[in-house]
């Protein structure tokens, strides 16, 4: 005669996906942030630096190149390396160089860092 002993289980496999989906929902939001504050503000920055609407436009197609070199990049080294780790490293170099932004001097200067914000921004 055997008997079936089950074993309790600290959170139901239904709980967990519920945190999950909420977790990856709400770093989903929080990421896209950042684009929706660089359409919100285009207008205002183009009118303030003077740019034209090329120049203005140019700025959000290179941060939305960077998402998809980001995305690629770092999509297979979170595979490779551990998701966490990397996600935390996007993280940490995103928020520099989007800090980085403000103490540009010149417009040149700052059209590189969009691109650096949309890699990290694209993980």
């Amino acid at each position: 005669m055997s008997q079936v002993v089950s074993v309790p289980q600290p959170q139901s496999v239904a709980t967990q996906r519920k945190w999950v989906l909420a977790s990856t929902s709400a770093g989903f939001a929080l990421e896209n942030m950042d684009v929706m504050f660089l359409s919100f503000a285009l207008s205002s920055i183009a009118a303030d630096m003077h740019l034209s609407g090329t120049q203005a436009g140019f700025i959000a197609t290179v941060t939305n190149l960077g998402m998809l070199v980001g995305g690629l990049i770092f999509g297979i080294l979170g595979d490779r390396f551990g998701r966490v780790k990397t996600f935390s490293q996007t993280v940490f170099i995103f928020a520099i160089a989007t800090a980085a932004m403000f103490f540009c001097p010149q417009r040149l200067h700052g059209l590189h860092l969009p691109l650096h914000c949309g890699h990290w921004c694209g993980w």
